[in-house]
Order: structure tokens, then sequence, then C-alpha cells
């Protein structure tokens, strides 16, 4: 087979393409080289990282050709220096696809929404080991990914919100793609929209990944660039978002009431001493859930 050379690097094969993009992401100090490079990859010819793993020797431009999933738009090779450079630019992998997995499923992301992170999975797992169920509000929602998990892993009836009407959008494709309904969408500032129509008690659980990075901390990676700086950073160390919050929920919350927030380990204490309408039932790891006293 006769491999073809682009600006002096071969790329006939898939492994070809695989190991000089790993050395061009590890030049650039990415720590995931390989694993970018494979998720790029994959993406580019509608194959899973499994597959390219078994097919290292086959021709990058007959995979393209026979995959339907294929994203390739003219010149492959022209494609995938594209796909590379965002990379090396460090654009996260999921906007650069479109996608991230959270909780073992696939949630469409955007750049109006925060990437899901493994971090928050810990807020799914507390709500599993305390059976949560009844109605339950998922605020500052984003792509869905936390509400909705919520809602198919425990017996819940699912109200997500946000202030953006972008990520509600994202959200509702999410709901859409996983068969999640019913849900309720509803545009609101954290729970604004219910304090206003002066709701009673309406829900059992309020579970939130609000906006929690101290915009003072130094140790952040190059990728949170490229993530809505509202959805990450906060005020008051981190905490302006979480205490307005806490201060909000009882209002919303029946008797016993769960709050689930995910928050920095760090922050715990400080989020646990606020809120006084509130005592703590569990940590775990980046999972704070509080009862309403």
């Amino acid at each position: 087979m006769n491999d073809r050379v682009y600006k002096g690097r071969t790329l006939a094969t898939v492994d070809n393409w695989l190991d000089n993009a790993t050395q061009e992401l590890t030049k650039a100090n990415i720590p995931s080289a390989r694993l970018d490079a494979e998720l790029l990859l994959g993406y580019m010819l509608g194959v899973s990282r499994t597959w390219l793993i078994a097919h290292g020797d086959d021709s990058l431009h007959a995979t393209a050709l026979h995959h339907k999933g294929s994203t390739r738009r003219g010149s492959l090779i022209e494609h995938g220096d594209e796909l590379l450079l965002k990379r090396l630019k460090r654009v996260p992998i999921a906007y650069i696809t479109g996608h991230k997995e959270f909780y073992g499923r696939d949630f469409v992301v955007t750049k109006d929404t925060l990437i899901p992170r493994p971090e928050t999975e810990a807020l799914v797992d507390i709500a599993k080991k305390h059976k949560f169920s009844g109605r339950l509000l998922d605020v500052g929602t984003g792509s869905g990914s936390l509400g909705l998990t919520l809602a198919l892993e425990t017996d819940s009836k699912l109200t997500v919100s946000d202030v953006s009407e972008a990520t509600l959008d994202v959200a509702r494709k999410n709901a859409k793609i996983l068969g999640v309904k019913p849900v309720h969408f509803v545009s609101s500032d954290l729970l604004q929209h219910w304090l206003e129509h002066e709701a009673p008690k309406p829900f059992d659980v309020i579970a939130s990944n609000l906006p929690y990075v101290d915009p003072a901390w130094k140790d952040t990676s190059p990728e949170l660039a490229h993530e809505p700086y509202t959805a990450l950073y906060a005020a008051d160390g981190g905490l302006a978002l979480i205490k307005k919050l806490i201060d909000q929920a009882p209002r919303l919350l029946v008797t016993d009431g769960y709050l689930l927030l995910e928050a920095d380990p760090t922050q715990h204490d400080a989020i646990a001493t606020y809120a006084t309408n509130f005592h703590e039932v569990e940590r775990q790891d980046y999972a704070l859930l509080l009862q309403k006293i």
C-alpha cells in the first residue's frame, strides 16, 4: 500500500494518523494525548475507539467511505487537521464532537452548556442511595445531564430550569433523545419563577450543579477558557449562587425535602454552616446532601 504523505506526515492508516496526532498533542502538554487522538479520529470516521484499536492497519479513506457515521467534509486529511488544531488550541473534545458521556449515557453539548463531568455522577449515586422519589427540580440544568439522569435512575417526576433559553433547548433535545418524559422545562433565574408566583411547596427534591469555581483559584485547566464563564465561576469564594439557592429553597421544599448540591469538597464545611435551615445528611466526593429542617 502506498502511504499518502501530507506536510511530511504519513497518514494513510488509522495507526499512522493516531501516532502523529498523539505526538502533536503530547508536544502541546495535553496529558490525555492518545485518548484524545482516538476520540477525534473515531468522531471523524464514525467508528468507536474499540474499532480503531482493532483496525490499526485499515486505510483512513476506505474507512470513511464505508462508515455512514463519518463526519468527513471534503479532504479527509484537511478535516483531520482542522479537528486536531482545535484540540491543540485546548478546545475540549466535547465541544469538538458535540457529545459527552455522563453516567453511561450520551449527551449532546454545545458551547452554551457546561460539559458534564464525572464528579457530578456522585450526586446521582447519593440520590439512588436515598431512593429519591416525587417531584424533583434540577436548577441550572445546562445540557440536562444531571436532571435527566436522575429521572432515569430514580422514581422522580422531573422539572428542569435554567436562566438561558439556549441551554434549555439543549436539555429538550437530550430529553427527546433519551426518551425522558414528561419533563417540565422552565426559564428561571434560580427559583425566581416560583417565588414570584407564590407557588406552594411544590418539590420533594431540589438538585443543582451551580457555578462554584472561585475566580481566585489558580490551578485551573486551559480548557475552562472555552466553557461559559457564568456556568463555572461565582463570587464569594465560588459560593454566591449556592448561598442564594440555600436561602430560596426552603420556600419551595416540602417538610424533610432534600437539597442536593455539587461543590468542591473544600467548600462543604462553609456550605453546611451557612445552611441553617437544613441539616447535613451526607457528603460524597463533590456531592453534599442537605435536608430541610
